[in-house]
């Protein structure tokens, strides 16, 4: 059977993107709430072990390091800020840039949480998948993410209005 008499939902293309999209959907949840036990949210909880042991980062790479929005990441470092543990600076080099930084006191929570959530993390993964396997999908994800990053969406500009 060709790929024009599988079911839509059957082709291995459709599979995938949902297999990735469930996948991502599951670990976020389940490490979400594991997180959240610790008593941080779980965005603030991103966001700090993103800024720990580090003299800062520019905030438009903190959005990339997220993988969330630049608007997400203005958020949740003025929640940051307002509880002492984030300060925000202008890049000395450049006036547009803004720095993001943990406080002494933002250093501390992430030194109390983050190798809790390292923990966290390495638990789950091995009580699903074998160390070996973890490397084999690591392997391939990074690979994939990475196609993915240099993909021209122009190419899809004539598929949308098609039937078939």
């Amino acid at each position: 059977m060709d790929d024009s008499q599988t079911p839509v939902r059957d082709r291995p293309q459709i599979r995938l993107m949902r297999a990735i999209m469930r996948a991502n959907a599951l670990v976020r949840d389940k490490q979400k709430r594991a997180i959240e036990g610790l008593g941080v949210k779980f965005s603030e909880f991103d966001l700090i072990a993103a800024l720990g042991n580090t003299d800062g980062m520019r905030m438009s790479d903190l959005a990339r390091h997220m993988i969330t929005s630049p608007s997400n990441v203005t958020r949740i470092c003025t929640a940051l800020e307002k509880q002492g543990l984030v300060e925000r600076t202008r890049n000395c080099d450049s006036d547009r840039e803004v720095i993001a930084r943990l406080t002494a006191e933002g250093q501390e929570l992430f030194d109390r949480v983050f190798l809790a959530g390292v923990r966290i993390a390495t638990k789950m993964m091995s009580d699903v998948m074998s160390t070996p396997d973890q490397e084999k999908l690591a392997g391939m994800l990074e690979e994939f993410n990475q196609v993915l990053d240099e993909y021209d969406p122009a190419v899809l500009d004539g598929l949308k209005d098609r039937t078939d």
